[in-house]
């Protein structure tokens, strides 16, 4: 050790190794950007663009995670663990975004706030993730109900927005695109409904989920709102006036006792994709939109999934991509990506297929659409 101490180049070459055991051990990619200095510079200059998986719970924990996280599986698979959750908790919310995107949070009580997806921490597959009070300034009840990525968005774009109860609206988006952190009021609520479902117009047409889509038309796109009982409606967007941001809405489906809406879709006219069910206990099927005969807003709608025990309720749909894949996540945090083409097309009638295994205790519980590039 004195003779260490007594000679600088001994010194230099101990530095030396110990640095390298560091390197070996701890050492991975830069993961800051140099660039050359041009005054101010933009945070989201320095973040990388890349598709992402972002879950949130009911009891409000949002994390993302990278697209490729979830390698594809056959149907009827049972999916690995997507979340670490606890018994009293549930995930509610799955979708797929980039992470430049901007996004909407719509709770509860029909307020809206703003936030970027590289401000939604990372974390491991099986981690918590972080509480959104942590990232959004929500008072004591509030809960996110819809999400929304807003991408380039026009002066004619409007938004559409459909109520747990069968209420819909339809606004201009630039109502809502400079919302502050501390949010605005979306649309006003009936005492005990909820807003569960947000889509794009952009210049009339509906934006699509999915690639493949048809070229603009001169026709309105038609709205097709879904509930648990299996039923589904479908009207032109014509049926809808533009309205003020704090309105409350017109009936977009008339709902029997003990039903609820689960979800809204938007779809072009021409649309050649089809639909995609899925029910709580895992059962899925595809059904083509001209199944389904345009009706009057405000109607009972046609059924769609006839609501059987083995079955169960429908959880989400979506409009569908041959060259699409799919993401479903249960309760209990597991999540299963399957190619679309692996569920069959089928009637109204039909009962559908498994599209994943559940244990007896589990349920699904959303659906995401993934677009192969």
């Amino acid at each position: 050790l004195e003779t260490l101490l007594a000679d600088e180049k001994l010194i230099l070459q101990e530095i030396k190794k110990d640095l390298l055991e560091v390197k070996k051990k701890y050492g991975d990619e830069r993961r800051t950007k140099i660039v050359p200095y041009e005054g101010d510079i933009d945070l989201e200059d320095l973040i990388e663009d890349e598709e992402v998986v972002i879950t949130l719970t009911r009891d409000g924990y949002i994390k993302r995670l990278p697209l490729d996280t979830y390698r594809s599986q056959g149907r009827g698979g049972v999916g690995i663990r997507g979340h670490s959750i606890r018994e009293t908790d549930l995930i509610e919310n799955l979708f797929i975004s980039s992470t430049r995107d901007k996004l909407l949070f719509f709770c509860s009580r029909g307020k809206v706030f703003p936030l970027k997806v590289y401000e939604i921490p990372e974390a491991g597959r099986q981690a918590r993730g972080t509480a959104i009070v942590n990232l959004l300034p929500l008072e004591n009840g509030e809960y996110i109900t819809a999400v929304f990525p807003l991408r380039e968005y026009g002066a004619e774009d409007h938004i559409i927005m459909a109520t747990q109860k069968g209420i819909v609206k339809r606004t201009s988006l630039s109502e809502y695109a400079t919302a502050r952190r501390f949010g605005l009021i979306a649309i006003n609520l009936m005492e005990g409904d909820e807003l569960i479902s947000v889509r794009q117009l952009r210049n009339g047409e509906a934006v699509p989920e999915s690639e493949d889509l048809p070229g603009p038309t001169e026709e309105e796109p038609d709205v097709c709102i879904a509930t648990a009982h299996g039923l589904m409606i479908r009207f032109s967007a014509e049926q809808l006036r533009t309205l003020g941001r704090t309105a409350r809405g017109v009936k977009g489906i008339t709902l029997s006792p003990g039903d609820t809406v689960i979800g809204m879709n938007i779809v072009s006219p021409g649309e050649k994709s089809g639909f995609l069910f899925v029910t709580e206990n895992g059962y899925a099927k595809r059904t083509k939109l001209e199944k389904f005969r345009p009706q009057n807003r405000g109607g009972k709608g046609l059924l769609a999934f006839k609501y059987r025990k083995r079955e169960g309720f429908l959880v989400s749909f979506l409009t569908v991509q041959k060259k699409e894949e799919i993401m479903a996540i249960t309760a209990r945090g597991l999540i299963m990506r399957a190619k679309i083409s692996q569920v069959p097309f089928q009637g109204r009638y039909a009962r559908g297929v498994t599209l994943i295994r559940l244990l007896p205790e589990d349920k699904v519980v959303k659906i995401a659409a993934v677009t192969k590039d």
